[in-house]
């Protein structure tokens, strides 16, 4: 009798186990139905509309009708999506300009979630009240973004003493006895440990309604990707491959913890620079949710691409054109998400370089060795003109494509390259006329930094404008770029344009060129990496005025 009521009990407790679980998938299934049916209202509209608005009506602005309905279905589906046109506005292999202009607005239109929120989470984290943390804690987040919301704090004295010790511990755990030693050869060797003194600091806390539908919503979003896949397999041959690669890019920047130890590396690689920093991380006082980091004064690059001709401008754009390359060059970990809102800068006063500072490094791309000098191969060709280079690196990096395909697109990018020389020698032919001299044949390739043809569009032209028509032919002649690649090509656009910004003089070709040396003698002679980051670090200070001329 007692083993038979043990075999009952057992039995009993085994069913109850499997109704449990079936409860569970009941209750997920729901979830996923009413999931479902909330996003089929948001966009069914929007598909339904995209044949007529961006095809039959495309010539009266219906493009722009619909990505206006595209940008409010995703705004209103929650921040996963939020994130996906984000990545949509950075491939313009993919996603013709008008959408990608108007998707960038996702980047100023984050939602906020409201203190007592933050509060509960904090302490949730730390497992008693926010006060036993933080002296001071202002109640209005600095920033917020699709995944969380930024708050200047400053913590008590003994919180940030204990901190201290424990990354000390920390670091002392994770280096080996060989990169402790070449960490002090090289100089900066407690980047990775917070320092008492640095009391204030910014505190990231991750929105609390993030994680509720990132599961159905990837599920939701890859089955919309197979159904799309299906029913235009030319024009999606790649787009199931950049969806996984935006959702680890997704996955990598909900943990916080993740970006903390991208900062510990960024600051590692960045020890031996005076002009470009990263926030120093708290990596004890911060989880999967919340980022601790020091605050960093500074003001938005924004500010001085609005003032044309500041003093400090040209000294800006080339120390960040030289701080890409090194990234690309030397150190293989991209920052990949480097729009202006992620670029402050510290105006450190007449006699000294102005500071970089980089934020949200939640995003990073490596490369293999040979990417990456493919990836440079393909850059030159831009930067030189040189039509052939452009297409055969593109063609590379590119899912196969039929050969009369190959040719279609060749010609287009010859046609693109010859219809901006000849602009370009017409411009320069107008300059020489009215200035009374002899014009000489020049080739844009071999032209003088910042010296480019005019068109209505782009105005004068740079690598970013001339990349930017590149990128237009890509999606017109189904050239669809690796997830990879494409962040990479995309984030080094970008910051060449904003280069651009502070300064029309300033040239990609040139600043390539020398560091591509540099990083051969580091390459061949690691013992000179001090020297070569000393060098490229320095290699603004040509373009800094004169005391006297700083009175802007």
């Amino acid at each position: 009798a007692p083993l038979a009521a043990v075999g009952g009990e057992a039995s009993l407790a085994r069913a109850a186990q499997r109704a449990a679980a079936l409860l569970r998938r009941a209750l997920k299934a729901w979830k996923l139905f009413i999931r479902g049916c909330l996003l089929a209202a948001l966009f069914v509209p929007v598909g339904v509309t995209a044949v007529p608005l961006c095809g039959w009506l495309s010539a009266v602005g219906g493009t722009e009708v619909w990505a206006w309905m595209l940008l409010n279905a995703l705004r209103n589906a929650g921040p996963v999506w939020i994130k996906w046109g984000q990545w949509a506005a950075s491939r313009p292999d993919i996603f013709p300009a008008p959408i990608r202009k108007r998707l960038e607005e996702l980047h100023d239109a984050a939602p906020e979630h409201s203190f007592r929120d933050t509060r509960r989470m904090l302490e949730e984290a730390y497992g008693c009240p926010l006060e036993d943390i933080y002296e001071e804690f202002d109640h209005q987040p600095v920033a917020s973004g699709s995944i969380g919301q930024v708050y200047r704090a400053k913590l008590r004295e003994d919180v940030a003493r204990r901190a201290t010790l424990e990354d000390l511990a920390a670091y002392a755990a994770e280096r080996t006895l060989f990169q402790k030693l070449w960490d002090w050869v090289l100089g900066g060797a407690s980047d990775g440990v917070s320092d008492p003194s640095e009391r204030v600091v910014a505190v990231k806390v991750r929105h609390p309604w993030v994680v509720d539908n990132l599961e159905s919503d990837c599920m939701l979003l890859n089955q919309l990707v197979a159904t799309a896949s299906k029913l235009r397999p030319k024009e999606c041959a790649r787009l199931g491959e950049t969806t996984q690669h935006f959702e680890a890019a997704l996955a990598q920047q909900l943990d916080f913890q993740s970006e903390a130890v991208e900062l510990d590396a960024f600051r590692r690689n960045f020890r031996r620079w005076r002009n470009v920093t990263f926030p120093r991380p708290l990596r004890t006082l911060s989880s999967a949710a919340v980022l601790v980091e020091t605050f960093e004064n500074a003001v938005p690059i924004k500010e001085y691409m609005a003032m044309p001709g500041h003093p400090i401008n040209a000294a800006l754009a080339r120390l960040g054109l030289s701080c890409l390359l090194k990234m690309m060059l030397m150190d293989n970990h991209m920052h990949a998400d480097l729009h202006p809102g992620n670029i402050m800068v510290q105006d450190r006063g007449a006699s000294r370089l102005p500071k970089i500072v980089l934020l949200d490094a939640g995003m990073t791309v490596e490369l293999s060795t040979e990417d990456r000098f493919s990836l440079l191969d393909l850059l030159t060709g831009v930067a030189k003109m040189d039509a052939d280079r452009v297409v055969d690196g593109a063609i590379k990096f590119s899912c196969p494509l039929p050969e009369q395909r190959q040719v279609e697109f060749r010609e287009e990018i010859h046609h693109i390259f010859d219809t901006i020389e000849r602009a370009w020698e017409d411009a320069q032919r107008e300059k020489a006329d009215a200035l009374g001299i002899k014009y000489v044949h020049q080739s844009l390739g071999d032209s003088g930094p910042g010296e480019g043809a005019v068109d209505d569009v782009n105005g004068l032209q740079h690598m970013g404008a001339i990349m930017n028509k590149v990128f237009e032919a890509c999606r017109q002649y189904g050239v669809q770029l690796e997830g990879r690649i494409c962040t990479v090509l995309v984030t080094t656009v970008m910051l060449e344009s904003l280069q651009h910004a502070l300064d029309p003089t300033v040239g990609i070709l040139k600043t390539l060129d020398e560091a591509l040396k540099k990083a051969g003698i580091a390459r061949v002679f690691p013992f000179l990496t001090w020297y070569v980051d000393g060098s490229m670090d320095n290699s603004a200070s040509a373009f800094m005025p004169k005391a006297e001329h700083r009175s802007v």
